[in-house]
């Protein structure tokens, strides 16, 4: 018999398939696959202008996550820097990354399985390579979180709760960039990955990491913060101590408690058993269900924080 494989709380069931930047969620919305007035509300003018300037859809020299796009990589120095141990290196590596803003910080090996197979964001298509292939050979990833505002994400459903959000994510990315930087600096490639310009799934790398544990509402959620932060990723060959998966015995509550599922709008949160998806046993989020219900009313929001919300884990 097989010893059962576990990342933290999550059961490893079989082989991890790579996921196709393409099917992600977002991008089906953006290329109309999920209904052409789905899209509408979603690439259309938002009327907040705190959207406008956070998730760069209009007008985008006016986002600064538009400009961090082209921020990800840079020249390395042609000189190391002497290393001290793999462990205090990560160390070392830790305080940069709190010194930039960082909540939560860990370091994990990059498995392939958590790399996408091939670029498919809607900003891919502005470059011209939407479709290509995805390598990256880099052997860690550090993976940084953002804590979001209590109070404002208490305002879902509404422009307040969906800016909070973009804003966390515009810190996660300035955070990522310039640890990536640093790490160049001391003479070693380091690629950031954002929400806006990305080659790895952040969810898993960040419970690699030991961020925290895979909840029943497909996110992170941490012991301290639940799960009310956001995310960074740097993929390096820095030589450093890797940080090991926890379990605090968060998915053993979620297994029972399913506030999320009972009171998400969309139905998108399954409140049965688990299933294997792509060789990991997990509960699967309607991604479609749940982005169709977010641009249903793009008068007063355009994304939805409620199963954050309503998680026990998130207090102040």
């Amino acid at each position: 018999m097989n010893k059962k494989q576990f990342l933290g709380s999550t059961e490893i069931v079989g082989r991890q398939e790579r996921f196709d930047q393409r099917n992600v969620a977002f991008t089906r919305l953006g290329m109309g696959l999920l209904g052409e007035d789905v899209k509408d509300c979603w690439m259309s003018e938002s009327p907040d202008p705190f959207w406008r300037m956070l998730y760069a859809y209009t007008r985008k020299e006016n986002s600064i996550v538009w400009h961090l796009r082209r921020a990800v990589n840079g020249p390395v120095k042609p000189e190391r820097v002497k290393l001290d141990s793999p462990g205090e290196t990560s160390t070392k590596i830790k305080r940069a990354a709190k010194f930039f803003g960082a909540s939560l910080v860990g370091i994990t090996l990059l498995d392939q399985a958590y790399v996408y197979t091939h670029r498919g964001r809607n900003t891919d298509l502005e470059d011209g390579t939407f479709g290509e292939e995805i390598v990256n050979n880099h052997k860690y990833a550090i993976v940084v979180g953002y804590v979001m505002d209590y109070d404002h994400i208490e305002k879902s459903n509404s422009y307040e709760s969906d800016a909070e959000t973009g804003r966390a994510y515009v810190e996660a990315a300035k955070i990522a960039v310039m640890l990536a930087e640093f790490i160049r600096e001391l003479g070693y490639p380091a690629l950031a990955h954002h929400f806006r310009q990305e080659e790895v799934l952040h969810a898993p790398l960040a419970v690699a990491a030991g961020l925290g544990e895979l909840g029943r509402n497909g996110y992170v959620i941490s012991p301290d913060y639940g799960p009310r932060f956001r995310t960074g990723v740097v993929t390096t060959d820095l030589p450093m101590e890797i940080d090991k998966p926890t379990n605090n015995h968060i998915q053993d509550f979620c297994n029972y408690c399913a506030i999320c599922s009972q009171l998400c709008p969309a139905d998108a949160i399954p409140d049965g058993e688990k299933t294997v998806v792509r060789g990991v046993s997990k509960w699967p989020l309607n991604a479609d269900a749940c982005i169709k219900y977010w641009a249903a009313d793009p008068d007063n929001n355009l994304a939805c924080a409620l199963c954050m919300k309503y998680c026990p884990y998130n207090t102040r």
